[in-house]
């Protein structure tokens, strides 16, 4: 289950809760990579471990290129 506090935040960054997914409709979550690449939060899944669909754009082949983040690889990202 969902802590409120944990709901509030994800509310209040813009994303839309249906049922234990949040989908982020606008693009204003944006993550970095320990790397240095920066990614869009899509949607944030909430089943037995949080799952995070992110995605950059790939400007040679002008398309999105979208990456699942388990909870074990938390540790490598951080607000942008």
């Amino acid at each position: 289950m969902l802590s409120n506090s944990v709901y509030e935040a994800l509310i209040n960054l813009g994303g839309k809760k249906n049922n234990n997914i949040f989908d982020f409709i606008e693009s204003g979550l944006v993550i970095k990579h320990k790397s240095g690449v920066k990614y869009t939060v899509k949607k944030i899944i909430f089943n037995k471990e949080p799952v995070v669909l992110a995605y950059r754009y790939y400007a040679k082949k002008n398309k999105k290129v979208y990456i699942l983040i388990t909870k074990k690889d938390f540790k490598n990202y951080e607000p942008a």
